[in-house]
């Protein structure tokens, strides 16, 4: 197997395993990487399997503060969306302490990723 950075550069020595499987450490976050694996027997090698493309993503960064606004019994609520080192955010969670001072989930909130503003009616809490 060789791993080649996206530029095009070898980025680690080439790995020989007798499995058909092999795990890989030490790899930067946010980078992308190429794979491609090829057999190797008495009589030779052969081709190099099509490329794969990776990234190495991380979570999701720190959010930033949140802001809110107040319109009669509902609340809005915004944010910015953290930074997610290329890796698409698929939702985001809103919760709302309740008088008894647990946290609760706000379903209708945060279930499009594009969506950086929840409105939170007061009274379905």
């Amino acid at each position: 197997m060789e791993v080649f950075d996206i530029k095009g550069m070898l980025s680690k020595d080439t790995v020989s395993t007798e499995s058909t499987s092999h795990t890989l450490i030490g790899y930067e976050d946010c980078k992308f990487y190429r794979f491609s694996v090829r057999a190797e027997n008495i009589c030779g090698f052969s081709q190099f399997s099509p490329v794969k493309v990776i990234s190495t993503a991380i979570p999701p960064g720190k959010m930033d503060v949140v802001q809110t606004s107040i319109a009669g019994c509902s609340v809005k609520v915004m944010w910015k969306m953290p930074y997610n080192c290329g890796a698409p955010i698929e939702k985001y969670i809103v919760e709302v302490k309740k008088s008894d001072g647990i946290f609760g989930k706000v379903d209708m909130c945060g279930k499009n990723p594009e969506r950086l503003e929840c409105e939170i009616d007061m009274q379905t809490l």
